[in-house]
């Protein structure tokens, strides 16, 4: 089975761990992925209807600003989803993305729609509190998926990428919040 290497910088350098918690959870600064150093570049909290339901982190080889560089689909870019509520089903997280991702795309999700249904895989079964998904888009090669650090699978395509980073990043993001909490725009 394959694995998504997630492995702290600073613990390798047996260093005190450099990471900050947002509602409970421990988001480190800094992490390596498949031998690439990618840092924090922020991350919040994605509410709805006053309800907390989970960290979402954004992680770079490089700090941006600039959500029209990260979602280019030009640069590896890890999307992290730690779930802090138990009140997320997988319909209910399957019909958030479906809506997400017709906002990000202005409602042009038919050439998607394969991947689409793919993706819903990742969501199909129980979610609990304290599970973690990862989302890596690779360029030239699609969005690898993850859960609790165990591979699912591997959505293909730069367009399928772009569509889904923008879900959270984009002009029409599912939480504009959170979207700056990522974009870690107060600093910019």
């Amino acid at each position: 089975m394959k694995y998504l290497s997630v492995v702290l910088i600073s613990f390798l350098l047996n260093m005190p761990v450099n990471a900050r918690t947002i509602a409970g959870v421990l988001v480190p600064e800094e992490v390596l992925i498949e031998n690439k150093r990618m840092v924090l570049n922020g991350t919040g909290i994605r509410n709805q209807y006053l309800f907390n339901l989970y960290v979402g982190s954004l992680y770079l080889i490089e700090k941006s600003y600039d959500p029209k560089w990260v979602t280019s689909g030009k640069n590896t870019v890890m999307v992290q989803l730690d779930i802090i509520s138990g009140m997320i089903t997988p319909e209910k997280f399957i019909i958030g993305l479906n809506e997400g991702l017709k906002k990000a795309t202005n409602g042009h999700v038919a050439p998607l729609k394969g991947r689409l249904e793919k993706a819903m895989t990742l969501f199909k079964n129980k979610i609990n509190k304290g599970d973690c998904f990862q989302l890596l888009f690779i360029p030239g090669k699609g969005v690898e998926t993850y859960k609790n650090g165990h591979y699912i699978s591997l959505l293909k395509g730069d367009d399928f990428s772009r569509a889904l980073l923008r879900v959270w990043l984009g002009n029409n993001p599912i939480d504009e919040q959170l979207k700056k909490a990522m974009m870690n725009s107060d600093n910019s």
